[in-house]
């Protein structure tokens, strides 16, 4: 029932923040203006920006097989196939695209891992060590912005900077955290039993309770595989190089999708830098998909270099493409994964039940 009620509730929260994001864009604009534009875009970008954010994903299940080849020496696992580590990819995209804070979507895979035969315990260090890499990569964009300036992209970064800002200090604290949980694993234990406690004494509670019991396993569970890769930095090292280029043929789609409209005054690396900007800034916010908050977020962007005529065209085509396309490829992939993972699994355990 209470988790009926939470799909609900999710569902409901999605549905509204996409009637928001398109009032927000649509309010004040004239519809066959829009088509226009949009029709007299060279679709051949589009076509290609289709091709990376497949890529894009594909990337995620690259790094999850390499993770697990990697652990393999640390703990039995099933041999999981790279076609299935695609598919946990895509699980993975679906769900954080619809829940706030991309927050279901390493639990779902973790869910799909198990049934697959990987232990909680791998797949839950698995996850930490991709989400310090995907979330390194946006600090070290930010970074790079803040420390160098670059004049051009600063200029354009000008009515975002709080935004930013927030994103840096969020996501820094996600990646302080996890590296704690690898390197401290007693020290941040000791934390998160003592945010149990005072927890407990606001909200008495069942749930607290078995949660508090479901944390203390698994951080017991993983805290021998986080030896391993303690000795093997180069493990870490490595997802974030394939994450640094994985997020780059994301960011690339921006581009294309700036050249299908013939928008000349931002470069490929200007393009990558921006978008990456509005990612860092948008990405730990509790809203799913960063709906809405993205949307202005590019709009106050790329005005100057767009026009006011391009600017609503352009980042109606941006958003479609690394956000809608991706949603609706995860969509369809999840279905696959459920059928080739889930039930298959299932059926087949009932047979050798049977037998």
């Amino acid at each position: 029932m209470e988790k009926n009620n939470k799909t609900k509730f999710n569902i409901a929260f999605l549905i509204v923040c996409f009637l928001l994001t398109l009032f927000y864009v649509f309010h004040g604009q004239n519809p066959k203006e829009l088509l226009g534009y949009i029709q007299e875009a060279d679709v051949r970008y589009w076509i290609a920006g289709v091709g990376f954010i497949v890529l894009y994903i594909f990337m995620a299940g690259v790094v999850i097989f390499y993770n697990l080849k990697a652990l393999k020496k640390e703990s039995p696992l099933s041999d999981a196939s790279m076609g299935h580590c695609f598919l946990f990819a895509f699980v993975g995209f679906f769900f954080n695209l619809v829940t706030p804070l991309g927050s279901g979507g390493q639990p779902a895979q973790m869910v799909y891992m198990k049934k697959d035969g990987i232990p909680l315990h791998i797949s839950t260090l698995i996850m930490i060590i991709i989400t310090i890499a995907f979330k390194s990569v946006l600090v070290i964009f930010g970074l790079g912005v803040i420390i160098i300036r670059p004049k051009t992209i600063v200029t354009l970064l000008q009515p975002v900077w709080f935004w930013i800002y927030l994103g840096m200090l969020l996501n820094s604290a996600v990646i302080v955290g996890f590296l704690m949980m690898i390197y401290k694993p007693d020290l941040a234990k000791r934390f998160i039993m003592w945010c149990f406690r005072k927890l407990r004494r606001i909200a008495r509670s069942p749930k607290v309770d078995s949660f508090e019991v479901k944390v203390n396993i698994i951080m017991d569970n993983y805290k021998d595989a986080a030896v391993y890769v303690k000795s093997h930095r180069n493990v870490i090292l490595n997802v974030i190089w394939i994450s640094i280029v994985q997020r780059i043929i994301l960011f690339f789609t921006t581009y294309l999708v700036l050249k299908s409209f013939g928008v000349v005054d931002v470069g490929i690396v200007e393009a990558i830098v921006l978008q990456a900007m509005i990612n860092l800034s948008t990405e730990m916010l509790p809203i799913p998909g960063g709906m809405g908050i993205s949307e202005h977020l590019f709009h106050e962007i790329f005005l100057p270099v767009c026009g006011a005529a391009l600017i609503t065209p352009t980042m109606i085509v941006s958003r479609g493409l690394a956000y809608y396309t991706q949603l609706l490829l995860s969509a369809l992939l999840t279905i696959v994964a459920h059928f080739v993972i889930v039930v298959h699994k299932d059926k087949k355990a009932s047979i050798r039940k049977a037998s």
